[in-house]
């Protein structure tokens, strides 16, 4: 991190650039798709938290962007919010989701063009439209660099909890932006913070999952994912049913 304090449980920047963090995916990806024929492969938790300022990640980022070191802020610290780590991050992950593509390209002598190739990524509920490039996130950038890769975007109005309206006002934001709509998925999911009194996971309740299902399907959005299927009483998949 900034202050030195060295990640545990998440790679670097450099590490699935050029690591072995960046080679295992594409086996991931690869495998399924020779063995099952899988009409898509969906990535998740693929992106950047606080740890990618390391002397290794410096190296990474003079590399593919040219500078000579991080922006910084008028102290000299490193200007974390600075639009050229956030761009050099989506850059990373879009690398790493280039070569799952290519790799998928090739499998079973080329059949596997056909496999769709989708990456679950952050919301900016303040930016609906950007996505969250700090994540690495960069909606568009994504888009652009990756040949027909769809986002499914975490629309977890629990998380923190917000009105289920909010849906709607992400896929609005979307689409006056100008994407292409079918490149998008909603995911909708149930969590939400604290614990009920058997201290069991809080939950949204029905009426917010359905208001939040059925705001997920406008504006051009034609897929919508529900998650946890762990969570899902008959209530709510009555809520689905209707």
């Amino acid at each position: 991190s900034v202050d030195g304090t060295r990640g545990t449980h998440g790679a670097s920047a450099s590490q699935p650039a050029e690591g072995e963090a960046g080679d295992r995916p594409i086996d991931y990806v690869t495998e399924p798709g020779a063995r099952d024929h899988p009409a898509a492969i969906e990535v998740t938790e693929l992106f950047f938290s606080g740890y990618t300022y390391g002397a290794d990640d410096l190296v990474l980022f003079k590399k593919m962007t040219g500078a000579q070191d991080w922006p910084r802020t008028g102290d000299g610290a490193i200007n974390t919010s600075a639009p050229a780590i956030a761009r050099w991050r989506t850059e990373v992950v879009a690398g790493v989701l280039d070569r799952m593509r290519e790799a998928l390209d090739g499998v079973r002598d080329g059949e596997g063009r056909g496999i769709g190739l989708t990456l679950d990524v952050r919301v900016d509920w303040e930016a609906p439209a950007t996505g969250s490039p700090t994540s690495g996130h960069d909606y568009a950038l994504l888009l652009s660099s990756v040949r027909g890769l769809r986002l499914q975007l975490w629309a977890y109005v629990g998380l923190p909890p917000r009105a289920p309206s909010a849906v709607e006002g992400l896929t609005a934001a979307l689409q006056e932006a100008g994407y292409d709509m079918e490149r998008f998925v909603l995911s909708i999911g149930v969590w939400t913070t604290g614990r009920t009194a058997d201290g069991t996971s809080a939950i949204i309740s029905p009426e917010t999952f359905e208001v939040a299902v059925r705001d997920a399907a406008t504006h051009g959005i034609a897929d919508v994912n529900v998650t946890p299927y762990s969570l899902l009483s008959a209530k709510y998949w009555q809520v689905l049913a209707a």
